[in-house]
């Protein structure tokens, strides 16, 4: 399962990132288990930085 709104990591605005993560990670961990990825392809107006910072900051909410 996926869930990260891609248009929170195409602002590259890592505020956004941060909030949507907790906002979706524990919900669905708790009952169903879950897969780090977002709900659409990346667009190229992502950039690395804040694709990394959105993988890194998932991994510390919990594994998957």
């Amino acid at each position: 399962m996926g869930g990260m709104d891609v248009r929170k990591l195409y602002t590259n605005d890592k505020a956004e990132i941060e909030r949507e993560l907790p906002a979706k990670i524990p919900i669905v961990e708790r009952k169903f288990g879950h897969m780090l990825h977002r709900d659409h392809s990346t667009p190229e107006q992502v950039e690395f930085e804040s694709y990394e910072y959105f993988a890194r900051k998932g991994l510390e909410l919990g594994t998957y």
